[in-house]
């Protein structure tokens, strides 16, 4: 046999490439895969971020317990400062030392957790808290993170913005029905703190999506929004 026949390379068949339809079927495959799969990897990564919220508010809670045990057995205010501010309500935070100083709960609990992020829920990044420490003379901040205070915890007149007021732990007859912390919608002057004072002033709930509770007689006030998927 003829050693050059032997060890012929065979030639390539021009037939044996992907045809145009072949290859509009395999996109088709992975574009159906893709709409099935992308909702499933949404929906687990939204988890795994309530789950990341969960915690934050869990560390703001033991931060407020502890701060409570250093001070009688006292909660935290929502927010410090004098209450006399011309009917206007809390003022911006103030750097310390600035007259005169105002700032808020997270402020007075944030050497407790030695932590900044965790007042920022991972589903609303750009609701960064800035604190008091961070500010120079004459500076303000409105940045209060996404997270509120329940006023039934941090002042005396919950109905009011001009008695801030820590109250004892053993006036909560109920404590573990009486909301601590909850999700701010961020982007207005009283994040940091919402009012609910009984079942008789339910919060009007927003048509939008997500949800918010609004004041009842202020709608543009937003106390709490609805995050994580409802």
């Amino acid at each position: 046999m003829n050693s050059q026949a032997r060890f012929r390379v065979p030639t390539p068949r021009h037939d044996a490439a992907f045809t145009l339809i072949e290859l509009l079927v395999v996109i088709a495959i992975i574009a159906i895969l893709a709409a099935i799969l992308f909702p499933v990897f949404a929906q687990a990564r939204e988890k795994a971020r309530q789950t990341s919220c969960l915690s934050n508010t869990k560390q703001m809670g033991l931060a407020a317990l502890m701060y409570a045990q250093d001070y009688d057995e006292t909660t935290p205010r929502n927010w410090y400062g004098p209450t006399d501010t011309g009917g206007t309500g809390p003022e911006a935070t103030t750097a310390i030392g600035d007259v005169p100083e105002r700032y808020k709960w997270m402020d007075a609990i944030q050497p407790y957790v030695k932590n900044v992020q965790i007042f920022t829920c991972p589903s609303a990044s750009s609701l960064v808290y800035i604190p008091r420490t961070a500010l120079k003379t004459g500076e303000t901040t409105r940045k209060y993170g996404s997270y509120s205070y329940n006023r039934a915890y941090g002042q005396f007149d919950i109905a009011s913005d001009s008695t801030p007021a820590g109250k004892s732990l053993a006036a909560f007859a109920l404590p573990s029905d009486t909301v601590f912390f909850a999700e701010a919608p961020g982007g207005g002057p009283y994040d940091f703190d919402f009012r609910w004072p009984d079942v008789a002033s339910n919060p009007i709930v927003s048509k939008t999506s997500p949800r918010t509770l609004q004041d009842p007689y202020i709608p543009q006030i937003q106390y709490v929004i609805e995050r994580h998927q409802g």
